[in-house]
């Protein structure tokens, strides 16, 4: 079957109209041969990966900017003058500065690939009529995913079936409390992370 375009704003499409838009049967979910080739139409369900700074670069990049080259200076100066306290605690300040920005950026590297290991997680998705478990990066547009208590949500996904429903969205709104969901279609305003029709125009 050839690529299919994505309903936009599927977060507003009721079922019935959302899983004919995608040619899916919610009973039976997509067959094994459909499923693989609309894997390879639109890709993994995994976040893009880009080229890796080296950690010499990470720490190079801290000693530029305006407010390092105007320190810089000013240390050179002071040397220049005689004032050495000035200007050993000019660099002091500067290697505390770079210090903290390294470490800051590090960390964020290291919630990167955390985030990278949870696309890996199983998924359980409907192929062919029966529950399979996948990686969660082969969920494809169209999958009926199959959640359970405990079970991370490979995917965005529209609700058509649910009982007593909550998600846990700290990681990515910072609620401390989980969220109640249910089938009821998303307000017309609803804010949501990226617009998926959009994102496959960008990303063909």
């Amino acid at each position: 079957m050839s690529k299919r375009p994505i309903p936009d704003r599927p977060h507003q499409i009721v079922t019935d109209q959302l899983v004919q838009d995608l040619a899916v049967d919610i009973k039976t979910g997509l067959s094994a041969d459909e499923a693989h080739t609309r894997l390879r139409d639109f890709g993994p369900n995994a976040l893009q990966e880009t080229k890796r700074e080296s950690v010499l670069m990470i720490l190079l990049r801290q000693f530029t900017g305006v407010i390092v080259y105007i320190l810089v200076v000013a240390a050179g100066i002071s040397f220049f003058l005689g004032d050495t306290v000035e200007g050993f605690a000019i660099i002091a300040v500067l290697l505390i500065n770079a210090i903290t920005g390294f470490v800051l950026e590090w960390n964020a590297r290291q919630s990167m690939d955390a985030l990278r290991k949870l696309d890996s997680t199983p998924a359980r998705v409907l192929r062919d009529g029966r529950v399979r478990e996948i990686a969660s990066e082969d969920v494809t547009i169209g999958d009926v995913l199959v959640v359970e208590a405990g079970d991370l949500v490979a995917a965005d996904a529209n609700l058509f079936q649910v009982s007593q429903l909550q998600i846990d969205e700290s990681a990515l709104t910072g609620e401390s409390l989980p969220v109640d969901k249910t089938t009821e279609l998303a307000a017309e305003d609803a804010p949501w992370a990226i617009n998926t029709t959009d994102y496959l125009k960008e990303h063909p």
